[in-house]
């Protein structure tokens, strides 16, 4: 289980495989940013 969360001690960062602790907004778009960056740009119609 991967979570973003900004309280580090909620339950749900204590369970995570992976926890990210920041803004998940800012986290989102900037992982959407890394991959359109691997695709040369490109992005699913999905």
């Amino acid at each position: 289980m991967v979570t973003i969360n900004l309280d580090l001690g909620c339950d749900m960062i204590k369970r995570a495989d992976l926890a990210v602790i920041g803004d998940s907004a800012e986290i989102l778009a900037a992982l959407v940013a890394k991959v359109e960056q691997q695709r040369g740009g490109q992005r699913d119609a999905a």
